[in-house]
């Protein structure tokens, strides 16, 4: 047992002088190598993914709030002038903004002036039911999701007494 370099362990295999045991050792690190660089590719790839959604969220949620700030500028216009708050229920008087006027039409025209700027193919309306108004806004979402091309509408409602 002279040439034996298993030191006596039962069942271990001698070193043959050609050094297969490094071969086998640098073939074990190619192969975990190929394994960590598929891992990381999976990794980088989520990551890209999550980047993309996140972005998505963003641009919804400035919109969304943007549908906010105009519901409420239309309101507060309501309250500054509450004789003729019934009139701002007449919808789009199709006229141009002048920021110089005062008048329930000129509010009307800056109003859906900003949502046509604002928002991404928006509508907006003002209805009555006994002291309350409803300001209702809806817009298409720039961002499709799920398995049709179709956009998705969004819409919001502020219901309002004065």
């Amino acid at each position: 047992m002279r040439g034996d370099t298993s030191h006596g362990v039962a069942g271990a295999t001698p070193a043959r002088a050609g050094g297969d045991g490094r071969a086998r050792e640098r073939g074990f690190t190619l192969i975990e190598g190929l394994v960590t660089l598929a891992v990381l590719s999976i990794a980088l790839l989520g990551l890209a993914m999550l980047q993309g959604g996140g972005a998505r969220f963003v641009s919804d949620a400035a919109v969304r709030s943007q549908a906010t700030l105009l519901a409420y500028d239309i309101i507060d216009r309501m309250r500054m002038n509450p004789d003729a708050a019934a009139a701002y229920t007449a919808g789009d008087p199709g006229g141009a903004c002048d920021t110089a006027t005062a008048s329930v039409d000129n509010d009307l025209n800056c109003w859906y002036q900003a949502i046509a700027d604002t928002l991404p193919q928006g509508n907006g309306s003002i209805a009555q039911s006994g002291a309350a108004f409803t300001v209702v806004l809806s817009w298409r979402d720039r961002n499709t999701r799920g398995t049709t091309a179709q956009p998705i509408t969004q819409a919001m409602q502020v219901t309002v007494e004065l």
